[in-house]
């Protein structure tokens, strides 16, 4: 009896990063990541029971990945400067995926349903960056600082869409500017 080897949920979504690098990431179904993937859609959607659910595991991830590389050594740096570091080492993550997340992003921006209900979870994964730097993210004041530097991180990412320069300058600037009003007040 000839089994297929079992499919990763990471192998799904490099599928689903190549596909939104070429493709816009509205006209990708379930099924074609599926049919390339060489699973059912029914085993698809067994770990991914729709495409938000594929952006959400690559926003955890992101911050997977950024959060076991933060350096303990940098605890003398001030909590801005460590928030400022941590937020371009998530960009720096996705990098490589750098269309495919235009892709996604652009997407999720010009459909109100979905941003709405991914915006839990992009909540959830900054208190948990916010917490790591040694920012505090509970309370009414917490909750504002999520969801503005939330907000930063998103516009700086549609700076980087734009930002060609090897070392990120412009997106660099633009996070600089804009996290100077951040303090842990």
């Amino acid at each position: 009896m000839s089994t297929k080897p079992s499919i990763g949920q990471g192998e799904i979504i490099e599928v689903a990063l190549e596909l939104a690098a070429q493709y816009k990431w509205r006209d990708i179904t379930l099924s074609q990541i599926s049919n390339i993937v060489g699973i059912s859609l029914s085993q698809l959607i067994s770990f991914f029971p729709s495409k938000n659910a594929l952006v959400v595991r690559i926003m955890e991830d992101t911050t997977r990945a950024v959060v076991n590389n933060t350096d303990q050594d940098n605890i003398y740096e001030s909590p801005r400067d460590r928030l400022f570091d941590i937020l371009l080492r998530r960009i720096e993550v996705l990098s490589p995926n750098k269309i495919a997340i235009k892709s996604i992003i652009q997407e999720i921006s010009s459909s109100p349903v979905d941003a709405l209900c991914l915006a839990p979870e992009l909540f959830k994964q900054f208190r948990n960056t916010l917490e790591v730097v040694g920012f505090d993210s509970t309370g009414l004041s917490g909750q504002l600082r999520v969801h503005g530097v939330a907000a930063i991180y998103i516009a700086a990412l549609f700076v980087w869409f734009r930002d060609d320069s090897n070392d990120m300058g412009k997106t660099t600037a633009f996070l600089d500017r804009r996290l100077k009003p951040v303090s842990n007040t």
